[in-house]
């Protein structure tokens, strides 16, 4: 495989030097390279939030990490009845584009907006990746999180799928 990394070009393949889709080729390059340059902090706050809402955000980089972003990103714009209201239409409209709206459990997607919003609201980062590291149990503890507010199993709940169920153990702030 010949490489060049700075013209983002291997020969043989579908890559070629920069015909205006760079964006896509360093993405395939990444890819096929197995690097892990290429996720969802690659892009700039306003290209997330604008990629998400129109369903055009590569669902490979959507991880929990990347929801926990958006719900950051909306509450820190428009408030915690806002985002809630945004972010449950858009995901709503994104994972029925990827053909995948069994997925979305509406009841997951609100309580995980609250729980950011619970943290967002005791920091004083200005950014997501410094809200990130000062609040790091939302990502390597989200499922104790919400066990401590559920006694119900909203993760594999047909209801908490369909409609939001209250916490029954401890509300949300």
């Amino acid at each position: 495989m010949d490489l060049d990394y700075a013209g983002i070009r291997e020969t043989g393949s579908e890559i070629q030097r920069n015909n205006g889709n760079a964006f896509k080729n360093t993405t395939y390059l990444c890819k096929k390279l197995h690097l892990n340059m290429y996720d969802h902090f690659s892009l700039t706050d306003e290209a997330f939030e604008q990629q998400f809402e129109n369903s055009s955000f590569d669902p490979e980089l959507f991880n929990h990490e990347a929801h926990l972003r958006l719900a950051w990103l909306h509450i820190h714009k428009y408030g915690i009845s806002k985002a809630i209201d945004n972010i449950t239409l858009q995901l709503k409209n994104y994972t029925a584009k990827l053909g995948a709206a069994d997925k979305y459990n509406h009841t997951l997607t609100i309580a995980a907006i609250k729980a950011v919003e619970h943290f967002y609201n005791k920091t004083t980062a200005g950014n997501f990746r410094d809200f990130i590291t000062a609040n790091p149990r939302l990502k390597s503890n989200f499922k104790g999180l919400m066990q401590a507010h559920y006694s119900t199993n909203i993760f594999t709940s047909a209801l908490a799928k369909k409609e939001y169920v209250e916490p029954e153990l401890l509300p949300f702030d």
